[in-house]
């Protein structure tokens, strides 16, 4: 009886000792398992780096684009203000002359006509 129970013992410790271990099939599914948790990860952050590079160039497309409107903006201005000076200067170009420099003219006039333009 007593090699019954040493054997019986000795069964339970070998099948115990078998068992206790993961098998070589729950091995490879966690080794799967977090292969597949580090392709997740790294597709994650590359999606997440694509989708910030979308933003910028979003982002920088309308700064230029708010660029070129000030730009116009300021095109516009410039061309009505040289309109506006274009009128003025025309207003200006006879500019009225002064009693004295009416007289000084009609008195060029008047000499110019005694000497007949000889001097």
């Amino acid at each position: 009886m007593k090699k019954n129970i040493t054997l019986l013992l000795a069964v339970a410790a070998s099948l115990s000792a078998c068992s206790s271990g993961p098998t070589k099939a729950e091995l490879e599914a966690q080794e799967k398992l977090k292969n597949d948790s580090i392709q997740a990860a790294a597709y994650q952050a590359a999606e997440q780096k694509l989708q910030d590079s979308l933003r910028l160039v979003q982002e920088t497309e309308q700064a230029r684009l708010k660029q070129v409107e000030d730009s116009l903006k300021t095109v516009a201005t410039m061309d009505s203000l040289n309109r506006e000076l274009e009128k003025a200067k025309k207003k200006a170009a006879a500019p009225k002359k002064s009693p004295e420099q009416k007289k000084q003219e009609q008195e060029i006039k008047e000499v110019k006509a005694a000497t007949r333009g000889r001097g």
